[in-house]
């Protein structure tokens, strides 16, 4: 039933992604049949798909950011259910397996010394610059929820020192108000403590539960063990599936045994690793060059599909010029195929292979100096629907339209049955079969 659950909230996100980069893959499409089509210029059609399309991505984002809150976050924040939040970030992990997505889970699980490995980790990733923030936020969680005050005061200030290297600290700060609790926290300044409480309602249920264990640990601080007991058992009533309450039983245990918070969990964390501090000109390399990168790939993959494009629009008018001249000898022409049969670097032939009334036909294709921009062609070979819908496939000889020659061709059930010394082959789909065409055994005539 979690599963399943999960899987829907997957599903609606999925259905979203596709509507909402669909009008981009769209917007490719169109641009390329104006190019194709001579409409735009080259410069116009890529100007026209960044400018469109950039927006269009905007758009994508806001979009997929709020669904990500409404069928993922708030399944913790708001619905308290960490089950079926830790079920649905697995099965995001299996397609998106971001380490921020992993550390949520490893929260949600209550795996703090797993959180500060991961965090460490990531810490020293330059290419996770953006993340560092909550990677930082997350460790002092851990170390919080766990009463290491000596590890949370590490992290604390190497967070400040990570704030004071950006460019814009403050932005920073008012998004991580905790800050300020946990500065007053490592004082032990309760009076701070509660003017924080004061100033910063809880904004969402799962904060609202994160408060009473942080107001917990300052009625500790005060000595009111009684009040600390009353509100963590608040935790346990009113957010008893979330990772808070795994932390308020252990701190609840630690009190019965009349031990303090830092007594609660017994187990040893690893020592936390901090970002070092690089030089913002190096990172601003990074991202040109990154955006260098993406630019280019775009503009490759623009030209190849335009390139694709001209040549399936050639192809289309080869065919029709095949059909027509067909046309001039049988009825009913639908063109499969067409190829070219070599002798070393000289061409033979270049043989069609159509569908008629008659029969599947191999036709030689040719031009006339009388007629240079029309398409003739000479019938070789004939197979009967007969020959090619039985249990033996057929095979004729046929004598060279263009040049002197004699050769064989057959039909084959598969490519691995065509001889190795094949001068051509290719597939050809008949009377709903899947075949294999080759010609063999080309030979002067004498």
């Amino acid at each position: 039933m979690l599963q399943e659950k999960a899987k829907a909230h997957i599903r609606r996100l999925r259905v979203l992604n596709i509507l909402t980069t669909g009008p981009v893959l769209l917007l490719l499409v169109i641009v390329l049949y104006l190019l194709v089509t001579d409409v735009l210029t080259t410069v116009q059609a890529c100007l026209l798909y960044f400018v469109i399309g950039l927006f269009e991505l905007f758009v994508a984002r806001v979009v997929m950011a709020r669904a990500w809150k409404k069928y993922v976050y708030n399944v913790m924040d708001e619905e308290l259910d960490a089950p079926l939040f830790m079920e649905i970030l697995r099965q995001v992990g299996k397609y998106d397996p971001f380490a921020i997505h992993q550390l949520q889970l490893l929260y949600a699980e209550g795996r703090h010394a797993d959180v500060v490995s991961l965090c460490a980790k990531q810490l020293q990733n330059p290419y996770a610059k953006r993340c560092k923030s909550a990677y930082l936020a997350y460790m002092a969680l851990a170390y919080f929820s766990l009463g290491d005050d000596q590890k949370l005061a590490e992290v604390h200030e190497a967070t400040e020192r990570f704030l004071q290297s950006q460019k814009n600290p403050e932005k920073y700060r008012r998004l991580m108000p905790i800050l300020v609790f946990y500065a007053a926290y490592l004082k032990r300044d309760t009076d701070a403590c509660e003017a924080f409480f004061t100033a910063n309602p809880p904004k969402m249920r799962i904060t609202a539960i994160q408060r009473y264990l942080m107001q917990a640990r300052v009625a500790q601080l005060k000595g009111d063990t009684e009040a600390a007991e009353r509100l963590l058992r608040q935790v346990l009533t009113e957010g008893p599936n979330t990772p808070v309450a795994l932390t308020a039983k252990a701190h609840l245990a630690a009190i019965e045994r009349g031990e303090g918070y830092d007594k609660a969990f017994p187990e040893a964390l690893p020592d936390p690793l901090f970002p070092v501090v690089t030089s913002q000109k190096r990172h601003r390399i990074v991202k040109i060059l990154m955006r260098v990168c993406l630019i280019g790939a775009a503009v490759l993959l623009v030209y190849t599909l335009v390139l694709e494009g001209m040549i399936e629009r050639k192809d289309r008018a080869f065919r029709e010029d095949v059909r027509v001249a067909m046309e001039a000898e049988h009825d009913g022409v639908t063109v499969h195929e067409y190829l070219a049969l070599m002798d070393g670097e000289a061409v033979l032939d270049a043989l069609a292979i159509c569908s008629t009334d008659e029969g599947v036909v191999v036709a030689a294709l040719y031009g006339h100096e009388d007629d240079p921009d029309k398409l003739f062609c000479h019938t070789l070979v004939t197979f009967t629907e007969e020959e090619l819908t039985g249990s033996v496939l057929p095979s004729h000889v046929f004598y060279g339209c263009s040049t002197e020659y004699f050769g064989v061709c057959a039909f084959y059930e598969a490519e691995a049955n065509t001889p190795a010394d094949a001068v051509a082959s290719i597939p050809v789909t008949v009377y709903g079969r899947e075949l294999w065409f080759a010609v063999t055994d080309v030979a002067p005539a004498r």
